[in-house]
């Protein structure tokens, strides 16, 4: 049996180079099952519904998803698609499969979709101040973590987030590293000190603070890392600025 995984398809690009490669591929290599990562089909960020039917028109057996999958809210129009899974490694409760068995040629093959943990943090910090360093970019204040998943979660391993660092002027992308604009709300700002192995005190006493003053919390937080592995010796000497956006209820 012959197995095809294909990784990650890139926007409409992505698409029209399936349809073109695969129906030749599938009949030279005799391919019995194709596996497809479709979380960056809807331009880089998350699958729409035309996507998904798009490539599933390339009789493409499973599609898996990663840390973009709820990039587009259509996602949940077909989360539980018996031919899509997300990561695993979601919260118990969050909607569709982590894993999935098929059926082919009287086998039965598992597939198990996974996403990276937060261990991942010191490879990512690192590779983006390299980029800083190499490209010679002028940066503005401390590198920082947007999470998208609960931050409760993280010290789990189920974490969704982003690393990065405040630029002046334009820069080129470069791997996995991309520029976008951040758009600002007004946030309610704390500092954590030392390790983060206990950030979660902290956290719950600005929502605390939060609530005294009628604010309600209304995205991903935000981590600043002040001092961090990048620039400190020791997990003590850590500073980490928590910055919650939050509008007047």
């Amino acid at each position: 049996m012959k197995i095809l995984a294909v990784g990650d398809l890139i926007g409409s690009a992505g698409i029209r180079k399936l349809k073109s490669v695969l129906p030749e591929l599938r009949k030279k290599e005799g391919i019995d099952f194709v596996i497809v990562n479709g979380e960056n089909s809807a331009e880089g960020m998350g699958m729409t519904e035309k996507n998904f039917k798009e490539i599933l028109e390339e009789k493409v057996d499973v599609i898996t998803m990663g840390n973009h999958t709820w990039g587009k809210k259509d996602i949940f129009k077909f989360i539980d698609h018996p031919k899509l899974i997300r990561p695993a490694n979601y919260t118990k409760g969050v909607v569709g499969k982590g894993y999935n068995i098929y059926s082919c040629k009287d086998k039965k093959i598992a597939v198990i979709n996974y996403k990276g943990p937060i261990s991942d943090l010191e490879v990512l910090l690192s590779k983006l101040m390299d980029w800083v360093e190499t490209e010679e970019i002028k940066t503005i204040g401390e590198p920082f973590i947007i999470y998208y998943s609960p931050r409760h979660s993280v010290n789990h391993g189920d974490a969704v987030f982003d690393v990065g660092i405040a630029i002046e002027g334009n820069a080129q992308a470069k791997d996995i590293i991309k520029t976008a604009d951040l758009f600002e709300h007004g946030v309610l700002s704390g500092i954590h000190e030392g390790s983060v192995d206990n950030i979660l005190d902290s956290y719950d006493t600005m929502v605390k603070v939060a609530q005294e003053n009628n604010y309600d919390i209304i995205g991903s937080p935000t981590e600043v890392l002040v001092k961090n592995i990048h620039n400190a010796d020791s997990e003590e000497e850590y500073i980490t600025e928590i910055r919650l956006p939050i509008i007047k209820m």
